[in-house]
């Protein structure tokens, strides 16, 4: 039963982000989506670790969305956090693309300041 609704709540954002990779609202409402899941604190960490990927990608195609770029960096910080508070190996996140995404981040909005402060925690 509690894998059923697991997989209701969160595989409904995470494949509507999938199946609407070129729509920007669609990968940024998907994205707060999953932060808020995130929050809630009822799935597993571990989840969302298959999903940074996803959410990257989402960030790279839409870079100059500030919009997405701020969703995606709250998730990832948020997956981050507690991937580390549980010792999980966080090797993803030193991924090339990953580092390239910051930084293709940070060139695109130099002047943004919470944007700055997300990459740079």
């Amino acid at each position: 039963w509690m894998a059923r609704k697991v997989a209701f709540y969160f595989e409904s954002p995470a494949e509507f982000m999938m199946s609407y990779p070129e729509v920007e609202e669609a990968q940024e409402k998907s994205i707060e989506r999953l932060n808020s899941l995130l929050n809630e604190g009822k799935i597993g960490v571990k989840v969302f670790l298959h999903l940074m990927d996803p959410v990257i990608e989402a960030m790279n195609k839409h870079n100059d969305s500030l919009e997405t770029l701020l969703a995606g960096f709250s998730l990832l910080l948020g997956i981050t956090g507690r991937a580390v508070a549980q010792n999980l190996n966080v090797e993803i996140l030193a991924d090339q693309e990953n580092l390239s995404c910051l930084l293709s981040s940070m060139r695109a909005h130099p002047d943004h300041e919470e944007l700055l402060c997300m990459i740079c925690t």
